[in-house]
């Protein structure tokens, strides 16, 4: 066993003695009542044999770590054992220094894909083994010391398997090892033993047990592994209450191998050919159901969103791999670079957004008459021409960037193909490097060009994309032939649904079947979703694959730390010593099933990782329900509770991956959040750091007519800025008399500095979006609509926005002259929308060179849902860059609201962490 005081760490010895893992280096041995130094600091000891130990963290449980090391050890001719401890991995292993220092590299380097291990403490020990290395019974995990895995893709060596006609496993959906598979979705309860999962009611047959016994066998204690024998069955409900399976029999019955692959392929053939012919089919994957149709026919995604209701919302879709890399499906109709093939390769294989090829090709370099940016006088209007000698410029010409789409190979639509030594696509640790990869092999009729429906995203330069991650997304996709619309069943803003019963009641009347196994899914896990942004691809949402996301904390805390997140795209983080666990995806907080879901991710996280909460971070918000929970829940334990304003919490998280000591400036550009002062913030700039953020730069406030209902409904956003223009907008879409009165004594008429809705404004004073069906329609289309790389070159300018100090000191950008501009009828709207966003780029730069006029600051951050916006980041980016600013974005945690449970940790720290 291994035991920790202020000295250091005890493991105990097959003599019954202890050896002393000192923590300054030093190792000793000891029996009950004597403690003697045997050797001092690490590489005192030398000779032809020696003895080391090693301590191991990280994610080194559930990913095949221990028969890794097994394996190694006896590759490598070394005597020894290794052992799970309290969430920590220890090896004592005997052998050549040589051998000994080649195990040490091997164990870093060579480890299995999915395992991410760090050593902890290295050093020498005097101690003589018997010959062999083994593998000891692990010990339970102390408090804190857990380490959950998330959910992986099926890995090249089970696809193997799964393709192989004289394997056990052909063609069984619920393939897996130690490398691959569901983890986080079906763990109940630690230890992460079969009795604690999701497959507690699925003993192991013979032949299962014998791989899950052996330690060279990769299904080495893999919890989830079965097969057709033994394990999960799949079926197909042909309408909403019927099932192929025959009524009688147990679904769990052993012992009919034959039996249950003929009912699979029942299964998959009724799912494929109602696909063909155009239903939408709800299928259960690891994480939760999916809603399937073929992505290539209108009349099936507009049924799909006629009945879910979604009617404009982008649907993801589920490309085969084709091709050498597995990527020319995707390539044949999307601009794939190579940031979004490296992610849509990953072990995470998420959601990609990639830009349709008719969008690229559409985008021109357009150059419009402005001013260069050069350091201004903060004191003077930068863009005012009043002829002052402090606002002359001289002439400068942005550079314009060269097109980076290269030549592409048209490629087959379906072909059967290998890959040979490409490592990265390799998640097996004991197959060939020479192993196929699984390739699509439809029938020859399903050759043919993809034409992906433009229902898919109307409206939007994007579509998201992804590749099968699971054994059953391979056969379904082998079987059909073509990409599918993969979008998650939900309704519109919940979490995922995840058992039967919910799909029939919530989704009956959406779907035309259903494709289901006996499996249980213990929590629920969506879709992650990545978008490319400044040259990286960056987290638009945390789910499978990627979630619970592990971090280092920036300082240690006294108490264990639970923060509840927002009410859009909530996330929950639980924070304990020096680390922080983000949970998956939950959902917009607007239903009773999202606060259970929310509940249950809360209470999860808090039994997996053994820690209990002590305090409680929430947003200062007091109508989101997370804030109603935390009072209660909070009140219910007696706990402290911290209230976190929003915009505090997206510059924290920001802070939180970039944890230097010195002042930054963060914009923190979003919808809206509950402001110190009362009023719905979004536009910020904020200076300081986590606790000492001071707000110095803001937008022009305005109010909102009707409130909440402004976020829906994007031209009330328009109609505000142009009553308190002036200006009559002819084409508001309603009748505006009572409204406008109520605006005009301020009743429900909150004020705003929310760059989100000045980009609501936007898309409905140029016509593209003036109602909203889902968050963000407004701003996404306006940046879809944005066509030609617009840059200002030289004066007089088209549209510029000033940025004055007001009386308490702070930097307002003025929106006034945007009004005119987006009402004239010159232009059309995708011409507007990119002067709009160069404006809007330009402003923001701006603002933080007048700041830095008055403060000493380098780094600049971009925080909040806004800065998703590619095309406005990176031009903001680009001009921040050229007056000699550091550029600074999220790459762990989204940047939108469901980074905030992170970011309410980060400030919360000032106030809990530790000497």
């Amino acid at each position: 066993m291994i035991a920790s005081n202020d000295h250091g760490a005890f493991v105990t010895l097959e003599d019954g003695k202890a050896l002393l893992i000192h923590n300054n280096g030093a190792i000793a041995r000891e029996s009950p009542g004597t403690r003697k130094t045997y050797a001092g600091k690490y590489g005192e000891m030398k000779g032809e044999i020696q003895t080391n130990y090693w301590v191991l963290t990280g994610r080194v449980q559930g990913v095949g770590f221990r028969p890794f090391v097994y394996r190694l050890a006896h590759r490598l001719g070394l005597a020894g054992w290794v052992q799970n401890q309290k969430g920590r991995v220890i090896i004592l292993a005997q052998g050549t220094p040589k051998r000994l220092s080649d195990f040490e590299i091997a164990l870093l380097t060579d480890s299995p894909p999915l395992a991410e291990p760090r050593i902890q403490r290295v050093g020498q020990a005097r101690f003589i083994f018997r010959t062999g290395f083994s593998i000891r019974p692990s010990q339970s995990a102390q408090k804190a010391e857990i380490h959950v895995p998330p959910d992986f893709f099926t890995c090249n060596a089970c696809l193997l398997e799964l393709g192989n006609p004289s394997n056990r496993r052909y063609r069984y959906p619920f393939i897996n090892c130690t490398q691959c598979g569901p983890r986080y979705t079906l763990i109940e309860r630690l230890p992460y033993d079969r009795d604690n999962t999701a497959m507690a009611d699925f003993p192991l047959c013979g032949p299962c047990l014998g791989e899950y016994e052996n330690p060279l066998d990769r299904r080495f204690h893999a919890e989830p592994i079965a097969c057709p024998a033994c394990g999960p069955r799949l079926f197909f409900y042909g309408s909403i209450r019927e099932s192929l399976l025959p009524s009688g029999g147990d679904l769990r019955d052993t012992g009919k191998t034959a039996e249950h692959a003929e009912e699979t392929e029942r299964a998959l053939a009724a799912c494929i050919d109602r696909l063909r012919k155009g239903d939408v089919i709800a299928v259960k994957g690891i994480g939760g159901y999916h809603l399937f149709c073929d992505a290539r026919s209108d009349a099936a995604i507009r049924r799909l969103r006629a009945r879910k209701p979604r009617p404009h919302k982008p649907l993801a879709v589920l490309f085969p791999m084709t091709g050498a890399d597995g990527l020319d499906a995707v390539r044949s109709e999307l601009d794939l670079g190579s940031v979004e093939a490296a992610r849509l390769l990953s072990p995470e294989r998420p959601v990609v957004l990639a830009t349709k090829i008719q969008t690229r090709r559409s985008r021109n370099q357009i150059l419009l008459p402005s001013m260069a940016l050069e350091p201004i006088n903060p004191r003077a209007n930068p863009w005012r021409n009043d002829g002052s000698d402090s606002n002359k410029r001289a002439d400068k010409k942005t550079p314009l960037p060269s097109s980076r789409r290269g030549s592409r190979d048209p490629a087959p639509w379906m072909v059967k193909t290998s890959v040979k030594n490409k490592k990265s696509m390799d998640s097996s640790t004991d197959t060939a490097p020479n192993n196929p990869q699984w390739i699509s092999s439809a029938p020859e009729a399903d050759r043919r060009t993809l034409v992906l429906c433009a229902a898919l995203a109307p409206g939007l330069g994007e579509i998201g994309v992804m590749l099968p991650y699971s054994s059953l997304h391979h056969l379904l996709l082998d079987d059909y032939g073509a990409p599918l619309v993969a979008t998650s069943a939900n309704r519109g803003g919940e979490p995922v649904l995840t058992d039967l019963e919910s799909v029939r009641a919530f989704l009956g009347d959406v779907v035309q079947g259903i494709l289901d196994h006996n499996r249980p899914i213990v929590r629920p896990a969506d879709d992650s979703v990545f978008r490319r942004i400044l040259g990286k691809a960056r987290p638009i949402r945390l789910g499978r694959g990627i979630a619970p996301v592990e971090m280092e904390l920036p300082f240690s805390l006294k108490q264990p730390l639970l923060a509840v997140g927002g009410q859009m795209k909530n996330t929950v983080a639980l924070a304990f010593r020096d680390r922080v666990v983000v949970s998956p995806h939950i959902g917009d907080m607007d239903s009773l099933r999202s606060l259970r879901v929310f509940e249950q991710v809360a209470a999860d996280l808090q039994a997996l990782y053994g820690v209990e909460a002590e305090v409680i971070a929430r947003d200062a918000h007091p109508g989101y329900t997370t804030s109603h929970w935390a009072s209660r829940w909070g009140s219910e334990k007696q706990l402290p509770i911290l209230k976190i304003y929003h915009h505090y919490a997206h510059a924290g998280a920001l802070f939180g991956e970039y944890p230097h000591a010195h002042p930054r400036l963060v914009f923190t550009w979003d919808g809206v959040g509950y402001g110190p002062d009362g009023v719905l913030w979004g536009g910020e700039a904020l200076l300081g750091k986590p606790g000492a953020w001071r707000r110095i730069g803001s937008l022009r406030p305005f109010h909102l007519p009707g409130g909440e209902r402004a976020g829906r409904e994007p031209w009330r956003s328009a109609a505000a800025l142009c009553w308190a223009m002036g200006r009559n907008w002819s084409d508001c879409p309603e009748k505006t008399g009572l409204l406008r009165a109520a605006w005009e004594r301020r009743i429900n008429a909150p004020q705003t500095t929310a760059i989100g809705r000045l980009f609501d404004a936007a898309a409905a004073l140029t016509g593209i979006c003036l109602e909203a069906s889902y968050e963000g329609q407004g701003p996404m289309e306006l940046e879809g609509a944005a066509h030609g790389d617009i840059r200002f070159d030289i004066s007089p300018p088209v549209c510029l926005l000033p940025v004055d100090k007001d009386e308490r000191g702070c930097w307002r950008i003025d929106w006034a002259s945007l009004v005119p501009f987006l009402l004239q009828d010159e232009g059309d709207a995708g011409y507007k929308a990119a002067v709009f966003r160069e404006t809007v780029a330009r402003a923001l730069v701006t603002q933080a060179l007048c700041i830095r006029s008055e403060h000493d600051f380098h780094e600049v951050g971009l925080a909040g849902g806004v800065f998703q916006n590619r095309l406005l980041t990176e031009r903001a980016a680009e001009l921040l860059i050229e007056n000699g600013f550091r550029v600074i974005l999220p790459e762990k945690i989204p940047s939108n609201d469901g980074g905030l449970s992170f970011g309410q940790v980060i400030e919360s720290g000032v106030a809990v962490k530790g000497p």
